[in-house]
């Protein structure tokens, strides 16, 4: 005789195996804003770590990933813009140099290749490029609360 909590994780384990591609591992893309100056080379950042036990999730390193911007001050681009790709190091953090030609309100978004050996949902990332000579107010919240 089966007992039910045995049939419930068979039922939720088959169920997380058919909702990824095969041999794909789930990870976790995480993105990270910044301010830049028109002109100025900024750094795009993104990190992927995979799904972990308690919270411990371990960096991926050598992924490929790719970045677009998707809006420009609020207002979706018809078509994204790709800006380059770079891999992730022994942190599992990816980071892209560039120059953004103007003032502006960047979204962007950070993806797996295709064909990565892991999933994972884009990471959004925002890049504040105010105009020449504008006050900055800066303020991180660390969420560690």
């Amino acid at each position: 005789m089966i007992r039910p909590h045995l049939t419930a994780c068979l039922v939720l384990a088959i169920g997380l195996c058919a909702a990824s591609p095969a041999g794909a591992k789930e990870g976790k893309l995480t993105g990270f804003d910044t301010v830049a100056r028109a002109g100025r080379k900024a750094k795009v950042r993104a990190k992927l770590e995979t799904k972990g036990l308690m919270g411990i999730d371990p960096d991926v390193k050598g992924a490929s990933l790719d970045f677009f911007v998707v809006a420009l001050n609020g207002v979706e681009l018809k078509r994204p813009d790709f800006l380059g790709s770079e891999k992730t190091d022994d942190d599992g953090m990816a980071t892209l140099d560039w120059t953004p030609d103007k003032p502006g309100q960047y979204s962007m978004i950070a993806r797996l290749r295709k064909g990565a050996e892991h999933t994972a949902a884009p990471a959004e990332i925002h890049v504040a490029v105010p105009a020449e000579g504008t006050p900055l107010l800066l303020v991180q919240l660390d969420q560690t609360v």
